[in-house]
């Protein structure tokens, strides 16, 4: 099962942060740049290569504009748990 690391510590905006998630999931390159593409990609698995089922690691807390953003991912995340299985860990 696939681990995906997202550390909010080293993400400046949204572009940082589908840079460092999409490869880790294996994404296709036409994978979407926004949460309905994650929704799918978590919530369906029906376009990564790599799950779900995922583990997710969650390291720090977002900053500023990217707090409700940062809210979404991990609700999604959480969702993706609720129905293909996998963790999550938080390390703050």
């Amino acid at each position: 099962m696939k681990t995906i690391t997202i550390d909010w510590t080293t993400i400046s905006n949204e572009a940082c942060f589908y840079a460092s998630i999409l490869p880790q999931t294996d994404a296709p390159s036409w994978h979407g740049h926004n949460l309905d593409a994650i929704q799918d990609s978590w919530g369906t698995g029906d376009i990564c290569l790599s799950g779900p089922p995922f583990n997710f690691t969650i390291q720090g807390s977002s900053k500023g504009d990217l707090r409700d953003f940062s809210d979404t991912i991990s609700e999604i995340a959480e969702k993706s748990v609720m129905t293909h299985g996998g963790k999550i860990t938080r390390e703050y």
